[in-house]
């Protein structure tokens, strides 16, 4: 792995002239940057390390190093740096979540060799980015087919971490695009903690900020930017691209950045009785907000089912045409469908008692079985979308015991027609074993809590028996 001069470079070829197969390809290219792969479904357990490379056609290819290579190769990467690798297997780039339009993709074997290029009179370029504008997005959203970048100004920063010892939690940035069409990015789990730490160690707050590789999704009409393993972020200037950015707003972009100050939000998540939940939904304004309570589970509703059949791209439930399902979302006449989970629980805090609706991964988490396994086969009476007359086995064990849920309260829980509440993770208090009940934290930032705001504010309403400014 030592290091070539431009007079001592062997014969290479472009990323372009790579095929399948051949032997004894060498390539030169520039390596863009490259992140750990790991399988959520599996613990985050790590697949390997994957990376982007670029080429003086300014060809972009997707790689990857195997787990059981890591050991070798892992430390000799270095972003920026350009590289010749020689005796690597090339293959066909996956059709879902393509990072690239190249078709290829490069596979490091036990052959491979890297070897950094200390100077080279090839002029590779420094960075590369995929954006789409707002109707692309739109297009992309529930696809899973491509991960592009975005660039926006920043409107506002919330921050919905309660303890920094947890990871599976969530950072959303507003951001406006050049075209002044608003969106919203989400950064998951570690990297949300990446997008903290690197927001703590900024002077001050960005002005813009760029994403590499989010995944569009549509989640109660709203349009959202989901991070992944590939996501990488620039504040600022860091990148060439965020300079043009900026320049196309010349002078105005300080000024408007100014009217649009990004607050750095941090949203307190308390513990609250069933009771509190919905003197919240009846007393205070429309907002979303995520609360924590604790009550029993005494009932499965089955009124509406336990199950439905799901698209397999978009997990919207599909529609009975005819003999076929097809998704409407999608537009897929041909969808394949997936059983997925969504259980109304009957649950007790005191007196009071409520619906809580879970679906399919905290569904299959708390009952260690997938949706398809919880049709009962000696039970005739069911149909697909898990209809019947007596309690599935599967639930029996989780009837009276205490969990925490953690709620999240959209405006669509202050529609007349909806009477339940969405849960977004489950803890078990008597074990505690799956994931750590969050704690109760002090905002630590200058600004407000908005919640806990309108919370108390709700309850004084209660208390001196003013009307509600909803019904």
């Amino acid at each position: 792995m030592a290091s070539f001069g431009f007079d001592t470079l062997p014969p290479c070829i472009t990323f372009g002239d790579l095929r399948i197969g051949r032997p004894m390809q060498r390539i030169i290219g520039r390596l863009l940057r490259f992140w750990e792969a790991r399988n959520v479904k599996k613990g985050d357990e790590l697949m390997s390390v994957d990376f982007l490379l670029i080429d003086e056609k300014s060809t972009v290819a997707q790689g990857s190093i195997g787990r059981h290579l890591l050991s070798r190769y892992k430390d000799v990467l270095r972003e920026g740096a350009i590289y010749l690798l020689t005796d690597f297997a090339v293959v066909r780039a996956n059709d879902l979540f393509k990072l690239t339009d190249f078709k290829l993709s490069i596979r490091f074997t036990e052959r491979t060799n890297i070897s950094e290029v200390g100077v080279t009179t090839i002029e590779i370029p420094k960075e590369f980015f995929r954006f789409r504008a707002y109707d692309e997005l739109i297009a992309l959203a529930n696809k899973n087919e491509e991960l592009p970048d975005v660039i926006g100004r920043v409107q506002r920063i919330r921050d919905t971490n309660n303890d920094h010892l947890l990871s599976k939690q969530r950072v959303v940035v507003d951001l406006q695009m050049a075209s002044y069409q608003d969106i919203r990015m989400t950064a998951w789990e570690t990297k949300a903690d990446e997008f903290r730490l690197k927001l703590e160690n900024t002077a001050k707050q960005p002005r813009v900020i760029l994403v590499t590789n989010i995944n569009p999704k549509f989640v109660g009409g709203i349009l959202y930017l989901n991070t992944t393993s590939a996501s990488k972020f620039y504040f600022d200037d860091e990148a060439d691209a965020s300079k043009t950015f900026i320049s196309m707003f010349k002078d105005n972009i300080d000024e408007a950045l100014q009217i649009e100050q990004p607050v750095h939000t941090v949203m307190k998540m308390e513990t609250v009785s069933i009771s509190e939940l919905c003197d919240f939904i009846t007393l205070s304004k429309s907002q979303e907000a995520e609360f924590l309570c604790k009550a029993t589970i005494i009932e499965v509703s089955l009124k509406n089912g336990w199950t439905y059949v799901a698209c397999g791209k978009c997990s919207r439930k599909l529609a009975k045409v005819s003999t076929s399902m097809v998704c409407n979302y999608c537009h897929d006449t041909n969808a394949v469908g997936v059983l997925r989970f969504r259980v109304e629980l009957v649950v007790q805090d005191g007196k009071d008692v409520a619906f809580f609706t879970v679906f399919d991964r905290e569904m299959t988490k708390l009952l260690n079985i997938r949706a398809s396994e919880s049709i009962e086969p000696n039970v005739l009476n069911v149909d697909v979308e898990g209809k019947i007359g007596d309690i599935p086995k599967c639930f029996t064990p989780i009837i009276g015991k205490q969990m925490t849920f953690q709620i999240k309260v959209t405006p669509y829980n202050f529609t007349t027609k909806h009477h339940s509440f969405t849960v977004s993770r489950i803890f078990d208090d008597a074990s505690g074993s799956k994931d750590n009940i969050p704690k109760d934290t002090d905002v630590t930032k200058d600004n407000t809590n908005e919640v806990s705001h309108e919370l108390a504010q709700a309850q004084n309403v209660k208390r001196l028996g003013k009307k509600p400014r909803h019904k």
